[in-house]
Order: structure tokens, then sequence, then C-alpha cells
């Protein structure tokens, strides 16, 4: 499996973007808790 210098780039921004996600989404859950 073959791996170039820009799949490796995808695959970081990919992996920053799913932690920024999961924050979010991990944020937005507690939120709703404390508000019910």
């Amino acid at each position: 499996m073959f791996i170039t210098i820009k799949n490796i780039g995808d695959a970081q921004v990919m992996h920053l973007l799913f932690i920024v996600y999961s924050e979010f989404y991990t944020a937005l859950t507690l939120l709703c808790l404390c508000i019910i």
C-alpha cells in the first residue's frame, strides 16, 4: 500500500477535523444535559 505526501496531508487534516468535531459534539452534549 503506497502512501503519497498528499494522502498523508489529507489524513492529518481529516484527523484534525475529526478531533474538532468530537470536541464540539461532546461540548454540545454536555450543554444539552445541563439545560435538561
